[in-house]
């Protein structure tokens, strides 16, 4: 599992669509880190981490879509 660092005015979408090209997938990091849900605008050097994506994970589509 991978980590990324926030920087000003991040949020969840703006985070996945970065790292997983869809912000769509944000609901992936928001499971991997229940310790940071009280934030929508990420605080500047916040760690959070980045599950990999894997198998159905991977084909972009949010999980309420499978």
């Amino acid at each position: 599992m991978d980590i990324y660092t926030t920087k000003p005015g991040d949020t969840w979408d703006v985070i996945a669509k970065d790292l997983y090209g869809s912000e769509l997938l944000a609901t992936y990091l928001m499971r991997a880190n229940p310790e940071h849900l009280d934030y929508y605008s990420m605080p500047a050097g916040l760690v959070i981490k980045v599950p990999e994506l894997v198998g159905d994970d991977a084909d972009g589509l949010p999980p309420w879509r499978d």
